[in-house]
């Protein structure tokens, strides 16, 4: 790990930057600086339907961009940045244009201070808030890097029960950020997680999901669980009944997580992200390493 990218800056309901820094955030700061982590703190609209007007109103105004920006250069000089990270999620489908317009106005004033622009993207296809809000293309063109957030392929709140992240549909999408899309291979950083989601299926076939880490899953499942490798999905699955009910879940551990790893060096891609720190299993690190290794013996 080289960067850290601790979830400090979010907007509020009235579109003003908020910050959660604190005594903890300041101390995380100072440790991140002395380990050699370069910090890119996220900028959040925090993704929820509560946010999609406001994330608008800013996104269709200058001076509240502009303003927006400001406020961004302020806490990258006052908190000695190297960098930042954009996360607006689930945003106006007919916004597209005006968000890359704020990646393009920002690109300028961090490069002033010498500092790096990623911004996080769903996969391509997907629905108009989630996925075809974002112009990838352009942001790919814009920023230094795009970060692949490459999960949630079925999410906690799909009524359909499905992976979170089969490497199918990885590598698909980053098929499609490559050559549909023409972003720069060494400006994608592919993020993985470190979580999947158990199902619950009702006799209508109906699915309920929830979150489990990576860490925590065999503590989740039975003992007697049957895992079965799937290898179109690279990953293990597991189904079994409990209280009169459909349990399942495709499983993210240390071989899924190699897998899409292999697609680092074989698309020459930037690196890894990960979501999200202390969910993972202590080993996975060490298959990171091996991967990135791949990676720079290719450079």
């Amino acid at each position: 790990v080289n960067v850290v990218s601790p979830s400090f800056f979010s907007i509020d309901k009235n579109g003003k930057l908020t910050e959660n820094i604190g005594s903890r955030g300041q101390a995380y700061l100072e440790w991140a600086r002395q380990n050699n982590r370069k910090i890119w703190p996220m900028v959040q609209n925090s993704g929820d339907s509560t946010m999609i007007d406001t994330t608008s109103k800013i996104m269709n105004s200058y001076t509240k961009r502009k303003e927006l920006i400001e406020n961004i250069v302020d806490v990258c000089v006052e908190y000695q940045l190297d960098g930042i990270n954009i996360d607006f999620e689930n945003m106006r489908k007919e916004d597209k244009d005006l968000y890359s317009r704020f990646i393009i106005e920002l690109e300028p004033r961090m490069k002033e201070l010498g500092l790096v622009v990623s911004v996080d993207v769903t996969a391509p296809d997907g629905s108009d808030t989630w996925s075809l809000c974002f112009d990838r293309h352009v942001i790919g063109d814009v920023a230094d890097y795009i970060i692949f957030m490459a999960y949630d392929e079925y999410g906690e709140s799909s009524t359909k029960s499905g992976t979170t992240a089969g490497y199918n549909w990885v590598n698909l999408s980053l098929n499609k950020f490559l050559k549909t899309e023409e972003i720069d291979s060494k400006k994608i950083i592919l993020a993985v997680p470190f979580y999947t989601v158990l199902w619950t299926e009702n006799s209508d076939g109906k699915a309920s999901g929830k979150v489990v880490n990576m860490k925590n899953v065999d503590n989740v499942l039975p003992d007697n669980v049957d895992k079965k490798w799937d290898d179109e999905l690279k990953q293990n699955y597991v189904e079994y009944e409990e209280n009169g009910k459909t349990k399942k879940m495709w499983i993210e551990d240390i071989e899924s997580i190699k897998a899409k790893l292999s697609l680092i060096s074989s698309n020459n891609l930037a690196g890894v992200a990960e979501w999200a720190k202390d969910r993972e299993n202590p080993e996975v690190w060490e298959v990171i390493k091996e991967e990135l290794n791949k990676q720079d013996s290719r450079q």
